[in-house]
């Protein structure tokens, strides 16, 4: 079965849920023990790389990764999210530590311009 109907050697989320309309390709991934109801999900467990294509090794890869009882599935589902939050929380740690910097150089501009303007400086808060 020809997945890839542009032929630039990867494969395309909306390829990959035109490929699952084929009862062919629904019977591979059966002999391999994965269920295909949720099609996008399915597609980005094997898009490892998040480049929303799937090449050949990426689908061969996957595939055995995921072949057996759908456990195989669920747990590579879980993986990935857990990865995307952890990605995402660190993001949010580098943030707000940025913000905090640049907080503290606000309150140290602002405690010289009150010392510099004459008016007693009010204690720095921190956070």
């Amino acid at each position: 079965v020809e997945m890839d109907h542009d032929s630039s050697g990867c494969i395309s989320l909306e390829e990959f849920k035109e490929a699952i309309k084929d009862e062919r390709v629904v019977a591979y991934f059966h002999v391999l023990g994965l269920a295909i109801e949720d099609v996008e999900t399915l597609f980005v467990l094997l898009d490892r790389d998040r480049t929303g294509h799937i090449d050949i090794e990426e689908f061969l890869v996957g595939c055995l990764k995921l072949n057996g009882e759908a456990k195989s599935l669920d747990l590579a589902r879980l993986l990935y999210e857990s990865e995307f939050l952890v990605h995402n929380m660190e993001e949010v740690a580098g943030k707000l530590q940025d913000l905090n910097v640049r907080m503290d150089t606000l309150s140290d501009l602002t405690l010289e311009m009150a010392k510099s303007a004459g008016t007693p400086p009010k204690e720095k808060q921190s956070l």
